[in-house]
C-alpha cells in the first residue's frame, strides 16, 4: 500500500459507511491518535523489517515472532531462540504431546493435576514433581535433581535411565536407576544404584547402595554397606552389615551377618547370627544361630542348638546338638556331640557319639565309639570298641581292648584290659598270666633310728607304713630304695625285710606276706667292708613276693619295713626312700 493517511483518520465499521479498504494494498497510519472500533478483518499480517512482528502491553511485555519464526513471549525484549520461547510459567488444562526426542527444564511440575501421560525419550529437569501426579512419566532417559510426587503419585515410573538424588514413586522400573535416595513400592531395574534405596520389592541383575532396606529384595548381585529387609535373595550379596528375615544367596559376604533364615552355597562373614542358618560351605570368626547347617563350617566361634555340617571346624563349638562327619576344634562342647570323626583339645557332652573320637579332654555322661583315644577321658558310662589313653575314669567303661596309663572305674569290662595302674571292678576279661596290670611309686621322706638294743633280733618294730589298694586277680612284687647309717663297735651287721598286709603289725586278719631278711655285713679287713665306727650307703635289694596265693584278694593293704640289728651295740638310722609295687595279672 502506497497511500498514507495522517492526521486524525476516524475508521467505522459495519454500516456505517466510510473508506474500505480490500487486501492486497498496504495501509500506513500515522499520527497521534487512531481507533479501532469493533473488529478488523485481516488475513496476513507481514512484518515490515527483520525485526519481527511484536504485539506488546504498555510495559513492553507481551509477543514477538522474530524473524526466523521463533515466538517469544514475556521475553522483555530478548530474541526468542526456540520456536516457542516462553519467560514464566505455563499452565495447560488440556493434553501435552510432544513427539520429539527431549523434554528438558529447571522445573518440570504440574501444580493443580496432572492427569495425562508425561512421555519422552529424554526427560530431564532439577525438579520434577506433581501434586497429584495421576497418568505416567514414562521415557528412555529420565534425569533430574529430584524426581517425586509431594502427594499423590499413583503413576508408574518407568524409562530405560533413572536418574536424580531423590527419586520417589510407587513404582519405578527401568534399565538404569540412579540416585541417592530411591524409594518406592516396587523398584525394578537391570542396575540400581544409591546411598539410599527403600521399598517394598525391590529387583535387579546389579543391586549397589549404601544403604539398602526393604521387604522383599532380590538381584543377581546386591552390594551394600547396610542391607536390611524381610526377604533378601541373590546370586551374590555383599555388604559389611546384612540383616534379614530370610536371606538367602549363592554366595553371601558380609562382615556381620544376621538373619532369622540364612541360606546359601556359600556364607562368609565375620560375625553370622541367626535362627536358622544353612549352606554348603560357611565360614566366619564367630557363628551363632539355633540351627546351624552345612557341609563345611568354619569359624572361631560357632554356637547353635543345633549344627550340622560335613566338617565342622572351630576354636570353640558349642551347641545343644552337633552333628558331623568331622568336628575338630580347641573346644566343643554339647548335650548332644554325634561326628564319624571327632578331635579336640577340651571335648564335652552329655552324649559323645562317634567313631574315632580322640582328644587332651574328653568328658561326658555317655561317650560312645569305635576309638576312643586321648589324655583325660572320663564319664559315667565309656562305651567303645578301642578305648585308649593316659587317664581314663568312669563309673563305667566298656570296651573291647582298654589300654592306658590310668584307668580307674567302678565296673570295667573288656575283652583285653591293659596299662600301668588299673583300679576297678573287672569283669568278663583275662589278661596274660605276669603281665603288668599297675605300679604304684610310694615316696616317703622321714627318718627312724633305731638303737640295736631295741631291735636285737626283733622284727617287732615297723617303719614307714603306706597304703595302696590292690587289684583284684593280681600277684604283688614290692621293692624298696633306701638310705642308711650304722655303726658300733667290732663288727657291724643288720637284717632288713619288707611286709605286706591287710593291717598293721599284729592286726593283719586275711593277707601278710613277708620277705625274705637281708643281711647287710661290716666285717671285713678292707675299710670298706671293715666293722666299726659309722657306715653309710642305699638298700635296694629287699623285695617282697606275694605269690598266688593272695591273688583273689581286692583293697586296701599297707606295705611297711622291718629292720633287726646284731650284735645290741648296733644302731641304725633309715631315711628317705620309697616303695614300688607292681601289680601282675595272675
Amino acid at each position: 500500500m502506497r497511500r498514507y493517511i495522517s492526521g486524525n483518520p476516524t475508521f467505522s465499521g459495519g454500516g456505517g459507511g466510510g473508506i474500505v479498504y480490500t487486501a492486497g494494498n498496504d495501509l500506513a497510519l500515522s499520527g497521534t491518535t487512531f481507533s479501532l472500533k469493533d473488529n478488523i478483518d485481516v488475513k496476513d499480517i507481514t512484518a515490515v523489517d527483520i525485526s519481527g512482528l511484536g504485539l506488546y502491553n504498555l510495559s513492553g511485555n507481551g509477543i514477538l515472532i522474530n524473524n526466523s519464526g521463533f515466538v517469544g513471549i514475556n521475553l522483555s525484549g530478548v530474541s526468542p531462540t526456540h520456536h516457542l520461547d516462553v519467560s514464566g510459567n505455563v499452565r495447560i488444562t488440556g493434553d501435552l504431546t510432544v513427539s520429539g526426542d527431549n523434554i528438558s527444564g529447571g522445573t518440570i511440575y504440574a501444580s493443580n493435576q496432572f492427569v495425562g501421560d508425561l512421555s519422552g525419550d529424554n526427560i530431564s529437569g532439577g525438579t520434577i514433581t506433581a501434586t497429584q501426579f495421576v497418568g505416567d512419566l514414562s521415557g528412555d532417559n529420565i534425569s533430574g535433581n529430584t524426581i517425586y510426587a509431594s502427594t499423590q503419585f499413583v503413576g508408574d515410573l518407568s524409562g530405560d535411565n533413572i536418574s536424580g538424588v531423590n527419586i520417589t514413586a510407587t513404582d519405578i522400573s527401568s534399565n538404569h536407576i540412579y540416585g541417592t535416595n530411591i524409594s518406592g513400592v516396587n523398584i525394578s531395574g537391570n542396575h540400581i544404584y544409591g546411598t539410599n534405596i527403600s521399598g517394598v520389592n525391590i529387583s535387579g541383575e546389579h543391586i549397589y547402595g549404601t544403604n539398602i532396606s526393604g521387604v522383599n529384595i532380590s538381584g543377581e548381585h546386591i552390594y551394600g554397606t547396610n542391607i536390611s529387609g524381610i526377604n533378601i535373595s541373590g546370586e551374590h550379596i555383599y555388604g559389611t552389615n546384612i540383616s534379614g528375615v530370610n536371606i538367602s544367596g549363592n554366595h553371601i559376604y558380609g562382615t556381620n551377618i544376621s538373619g532369622v533364615n540364612i541360606s546359601g552355597e556359600h556364607i562368609y562373614g565375620t560375625n553370622i547370627s541367626g535362627v536358622n542358618i544353612s549352606g554348603e560351605h560357611i565360614y566366619g570368626t564367630n557363628i551363632s544361630g539355633i540351627n546351624i547347617s552345612g557341609d563345611n563350617i568354619t569359624a572361631t566361634d560357632i554356637s547353635s542348638n543345633y549344627i550340622y555340617g560335613t566338617n565342622i571346624s572351630g576354636v570353640n563349638i558349642s551347641g545343644n546338638h552337633i552333628y558331623g562327619t568331622n568336628i575338630s576344634g580347641v573346644n566343643i562342647s554339647g548335650n548332644h556331640i554325634y561326628g564319624t570323626n571327632i578331635s579336640g583339645v577340651n571335648i564335652s557332652g552329655e552324649h559323645i557319639y562317634g567313631t574315632n573320637i580322640s582328644g587332651v579332654n574328653i568328658s561326658g555322661e555317655h561317650i560312645y565309639g569305635t576309638d576312643i583315644s586321648g589324655v583325660n577321658i572320663s564319664g559315667e558310662h565309656i562305651y567303645g570298641t578301642n578305648i585308649s589313653g593316659v587317664n581314663i575314669s568312669g563309673e563305667h567303661i566298656y570296651g573291647t581292648n582298654i589300654s592306658g596309663v590310668n584307668i580307674s572305674g567302678n565296673h570295667i569290662y573288656g575283652t583285653s584290659i591293659s596299662g600301668d595302674n588299673i583300679t576297678g571292678t573287672l569283669t568278663g576279661c583275662t589278661f596274660p598270666s605276669g603281665s603288668i596290670c599297675k605300679i604304684h611309686i610310694i615316696p616317703f621322706t622321714a627318718s627312724a633310728s633305731t638303737p640295736g638294743a631295741g631291735t636285737l633280733n626283733n622284727y617287732s618294730t615297723e617303719y614307714f607304713s603306706k597304703v595302696f589298694t590292690k587289684t583284684k586277680n593280681t600277684v604283688l612284687f614290692g621293692e624298696i630304695t633306701i638310705d642308711y647309717e650304722i655303726g658300733g663297735f667290732g663288727p657291724d651287721k643288720f637284717e632288713s625285710r619288707l611286709r605286706i598286709a591287710d593291717g598293721v603289725y599284729n592286726n593283719a586278719s586275711a593277707f601278710e606276706y613277708h620277705g625274705a631278711g637281708y643281711h647287710q655285713i661290716y666285717d671285713g679287713a678292707t675299710p670298706a667292708t671293715a666293722g666299726g665306727g659309722t657306715r653309710s650307703s642305699s638298700l635296694t635289694d629287699c623285695v617282697v613276693y606275694t605269690g598266688s596265693g593272695g591273688s583273689g584278694f581286692e583293697g586296701l593293704l599297707y606295705i611297711s619295713f622291718q629292720v633287726k640289728t646284731n650284735p645290741a651295740d648296733d644302731d641304725i638310722i633309715v631315711n628317705h626312700g620309697c616303695y614300688k609295687i607292681t601289680e601282675l595279672w595272675q
